[in-house]
């Protein structure tokens, strides 16, 4: 499935665990989850926004490392999604068409939005 992702950033790490001694390699994409609004009988929330969950993070296949590697964060993907085939209740990010990286030190539009003017 081909989708698109606001990515704030990278990693990926390679290395042998610490009490395991098993060895380990991976890749994480940081992207932006929408904040859930949530209620029950003891209260409830009021959000607007984006959060990074690092539960929501979106994995990577490792070969995909080198390319990601060379990408301006934070940015856009476009990418292929597939069922992670360690874990088939997850997905997992096997290929990457592209990205838009995103200049954070020029606005996309310099007109300040839900501005009230003097007498309104």
């Amino acid at each position: 499935m081909k989708k698109t992702f606001f990515v704030t950033g990278f990693q990926s790490a390679k290395g042998v665990g610490k009490s395991s001694g098993k060895s380990y390699e991976f890749a994480s994409l940081f992207n932006l989850s929408p904040v859930r609004n949530w209620e029950t009988e003891k209260g409830r929330s009021e959000s607007k926004g984006f959060t990074i969950d690092d539960d929501k993070c979106l994995k990577a296949d490792i070969s995909l490392v080198r390319q990601l590697s060379q990408y301006e964060y934070p940015c856009f993907i476009s990418a292929e999604i597939d069922i992670d085939p360690e874990d088939m209740t997850s997905t997992i990010l096997v290929e990457v068409f592209g990205h838009t990286p995103l200049d954070m030190n020029v606005p996309l539009d310099n007109k300040p939005k839900g501005t009230l003017s003097a007498g309104s």
